[in-house]
């Protein structure tokens, strides 16, 4: 009679460990894009490989995944860098943001500039963008082959502000001050 309950109760054991170790199964199965999730799945930009929402570097293609529009920019801004400029540089493929932290900086095509844009529309030295000791920040085409625009306008020189979206090439830079 003790073997019997015993066994029962064995059964039993086995029978709930096995329900529960399913329904685990499953709930770790079910998607996180299911159609009642909120979240939104981030993947990079480069390979498609989904990240998880701290990731700021993509672990399968190594590609740098921090410009994500779910996170904003300011977030990323230390207070040491107030009151210098970031540089949202996006060409439709890839977009990389710069800190400018020297007071001149030159974007060109040339391993000598501060910002190297490889391009065959881009002058090996483009554009100087500069600031003043009063924290106004100006751009210069230095005699470039196809030219600056500022704003979808054709500049030689001039002041550049928070916001302003400077082409060269086939290039868009966002300029912002932070």
């Amino acid at each position: 009679m003790n073997l019997l309950i015993y066994g029962i109760i064995g059964s039993a054991s086995v029978l709930l460990f096995l329900i529960i170790f399913f329904i685990i199964i499953l709930l770790r199965k079910t998607p996180a894009t299911s159609e009642t999730s909120t979240e939104e799945v981030r993947r990079c930009p480069t390979c498609g490989q989904i990240l998880e929402p701290e990731w700021n570097r993509c672990p399968f293609c190594t590609d740098d995944v921090i410009n994500f529009p779910q996170r904003k920019i300011e977030d990323k801004i230390k207070e040491e860098d107030k009151h210098w400029a970031l540089l949202i540089i996006n060409n439709n493929e890839k977009e990389e943001i710069y800190k400018m932290k020297k007071d001149i900086i030159y974007i060109g095509s040339g391993d000598y500039n501060d910002i190297r844009i490889t391009d065959n529309k881009i002058s090996p030295q483009h554009i100087k963008i500069w600031r003043n000791k009063e924290n106004r920040f100006f751009i210069e085409d230095l005699n470039s082959q196809t030219g600056t625009k500022v704003n979808n306008r054709y500049i030689e020189e001039g002041e550049i502000k928070d916001g302003d979206t400077i082409t060269i090439g086939n290039y868009n830079i966002i300029f912002k001050i932070i």
